[in-house]
């Protein structure tokens, strides 16, 4: 009968070694690979977390102390102080009033009354001439005219008072006037002073 060694390792066992052996290579892989990870999110599940802020209550001021008033003093009025004066003396004036002397009066003047005359047509007064448009067409008519005469008896100044109607009738009265009228000057006293007067012209054809 042949004798045979005995072996400390079995196949039973040996296929034991490599069978952990090859587990921890495997999980080493997992843990590399982040399965391990996953297999714990499949376990546990997604964590949910709530965030609470805690509200920090400020602590209470405290109230700040009250003010002192100063209470002011009694308010106490001055005495009232009375001082006798002597009584001042009383000045008596006396003024003696003398009477204004009399006005004497001017003695009244006498006013002799003023003479005095009109101007006065001399040795009578030429017609002035006849227009030949108012000839024509037949226009009469009397112009009272305004006459300023002069202390040497000319007409200084002319002007119409009352028309006759016909301004050509006016116009020629005027101009004769002043071109060739002279008359006796108003006096005062006997004077000779220059004056306003009033004068008629009368055109009549029958009179030319």
């Amino acid at each position: 009968m042949a004798y045979a060694p005995n072996s400390s390792l079995s196949p039973q066992r040996l296929t034991a070694i490599v069978v952990v052996i090859l587990l921890h290579v495997g999980i080493l892989l997992a843990l590399k690979s982040g399965l391990a990870r996953k297999a714990v999110e499949l376990v546990t599940g997604p964590m949910e977390v709530d965030i609470v802020r805690e509200e920090i209550i400020p602590p209470d001021e405290p109230p700040p102390p009250p003010v002192e008033l100063e209470t002011p003093p009694p308010f106490v009025p001055a005495p009232e102080i009375t001082i006798d004066y002597p009584p001042e003396p009383v000045k008596t004036i006396t003024t003696t009033t003398e009477p204004p002397p009399p006005i004497r009066m001017p003695p009244p003047r006498v006013v002799s009354p003023v003479q005095r005359t009109l101007p006065s047509i001399g040795n009578g007064l030429s017609k002035p001439a006849y227009p030949p448009v108012s000839r024509r067409l037949g226009q009469e008519g009397t112009v009272t005219l305004q006459l300023y005469i002069q202390e040497n008896g000319r007409v200084g100044e002319a002007k119409v008072e009352k028309s006759s109607g016909f301004p050509k009738l006016d116009d020629a009265a005027v101009r004769h006037a002043l071109r060739a009228w002279r008359f006796r000057p108003a006096t005062e006293n006997g004077k000779p002073i220059a004056m306003w007067h009033s004068f008629r012209v009368k055109f009549t054809l029958d009179d030319y």
